[in-house]
């Protein structure tokens, strides 16, 4: 969240899922009302914001950040899906905004007691209200891809150009059959599982809605592009979008593309320029889905956020990595965890991912071949942050030079290249960090090689000569 999504949340007032707080002498109060919005759909408390929608902040200190960590020990059963933002305000003030998400272990007691918002109130839950809750939850639970959508939607609801579109880039791939393109809408929904005794269900909103916004906000987008390297600069460039999940890939690529930069340059006895994106196009679109389809739809008031700085890119999405995968192993070979098992089958169907777990191998490996420097993956705030640093120039056309003469390096070159990376050096200094103790001539015989390649070139003589990346 930025202040200029806090404004306009402030301007709707104060509601049944949006509370203001002037400042953490309420904070027991902030916590109960925080339980009921775990208890309904979700919700926010706003601290630093008057009842009449006057935003003032307060200042904060470690003790404050601390404060607010133990209160919300009180919740049980104990939730670490609670988002806490800290948003810079006038005269080193800041407005604090606590997010809950729909809850997943209902009912939630704060300090003992079950709460509920009635309207802008926040009250002790009714005993009914509880035993309700409690067997509603206590049922085997369903995922929330399949349960009945909300807010009247119907099948004239949905982009059927969409879906036949869809259908037709499934049937060029093998994945699905010949015959489905003469499917009515309604029998191509049955086939894919999309229907609940007639109804949509929630996965076809997010795939196929021509409008997801108010009653679906989590799906939707956040992206911004800063003037600088963090968010205390300015907006050169943000959009709030909100629309189904291939709406969202598609607005997504247009935002990256109006705001990141192209380097070219001529490959060395070559008339045709080459043109070379910030980020990788391909593994940038399968991030892009494996957002889409990982996000935690059920986290109401979160949405994916795209932010592009001056020396990177960052795609975050809400959910945090599914058990037994962790950071560590996310760049091996490793069994593909869905959170949402329909969503991810249909995407495989319209051919967007492969399905096998291989879309981060095949990220990393574009980065790779591409020159691009290694993504990083992150589990940030309940969800998973990956960042895309951006390569200089020169090691884009050092990555495109080297492609073309892929088959003709032995090992010992690459490894030659990789050093030269860091800086020139004479022969020696190479030969040091080779570690391999080789002969002059042999050290020699070398970078020769990759000198006619026109892969490094030399300045200076004799012994003085250094070697660098061309």
């Amino acid at each position: 969240m930025d202040l200029n999504l806090l404004k306009e949340i402030v301007k709707l007032g104060e509601s049944d899922t949006l509370e203001f707080k002037e400042s953490t002498t309420t904070i027991e109060s902030a916590i109960k009302t925080l339980s009921a919005y775990l208890n309904a759909t979700g919700g926010r408390v706003i601290i630093g914001v008057r009842d009449n929608g006057k935003i003032i902040g307060q200042h904060v200190s470690d003790e404050t950040e601390k404060e607010i960590s133990r209160k919300l020990l009180k919740i049980e059963p104990r939730t670490h899906e609670i988002i806490i933002t800290y948003l810079n305000w006038e005269n080193d003030k800041k407005v604090i905004v606590l997010e809950a998400p729909e809850g997943r272990q209902k009912p939630y007691l704060c300090e003992g007691r079950a709460f509920y918002r009635d309207r802008k109130e926040t009250k002790q839950m009714p005993k009914d209200l509880y035993d309700h809750l409690v067997l509603k939850h206590s049922a085997l639970k369903i995922a929330w891809e399949d349960l009945p959508a909300q807010g009247n939607y119907a099948i004239n609801d949905l982009d059927q150009e969409l879906i036949y579109k869809l259908v037709e880039r499934g049937i060029r791939a093998n994945r699905l059959t010949e015959k489905l393109k003469k499917e009515s809408v309604e029998n191509l929904l049955e086939r894919f599982d999309l229907l609940v005794e007639g109804s949509l269900k929630q996965a076809a909103i997010v795939l196929f809605a021509k409008k997801t916004f108010p009653t679906y906000p989590q799906s939707g987008i956040t992206m911004a592009r800063f003037l600088g390297n963090d968010r205390t600069y300015n907006m050169l460039d943000n959009k709030h979008f909100y629309g189904n999940i291939f709406d969202i890939i598609s607005e997504s690529e247009n935002f990256i593309a109006r705001n990141t930069a192209i380097s070219s340059h001529f490959p060395p006895g070559q008339m045709q320029r080459e043109d070379r994106p910030q980020v990788p196009v391909y593994a940038m679109r399968e991030a892009l889905v494996n957002a889409v389809c990982h996000t935690d739809y059920s986290q109401r008031d979160c949405s994916i956020m795209l932010q592009i700085f001056n020396d990177r890119l960052e795609l975050w999405n809400t959910g945090a990595l599914m058990a037994p995968l962790s950071i560590d192993n996310l760049k091996t070979a490793h069994q593909s965890k869905r959170r949402n098992r329909h969503l991810g089958e249909l995407l495989y169907k319209f051919d967007y991912f492969e399905g096998n777990a291989t879309g981060i191998e095949k990220i990393l490996s574009e980065c790779e071949e591409g020159g691009y420097p290694e993504p990083v993956f992150k589990e940030k705030v309940g969800g998973i942050d990956v960042i895309f640093s951006f390569p200089s120039i020169e090691s884009l056309a050092l990555a495109s030079r080297t492609k073309k003469h892929l088959g003709e390096l032995m090992p010992r070159q690459s490894a030659i290249l990789e050093i030269l990376k860091e800086s020139a050096k004479t022969s020696a200094e190479i030969n040091d960090n080779l570690g391999e103790a080789l002969t002059i001539r042999a050290i020699q015989r070398e970078l020769t090689k990759l000198e006619q390649l026109g892969l490094i070139r030399r300045t200076g003589e004799k012994r003085s000569t250094l070697w660098q990346l061309k």
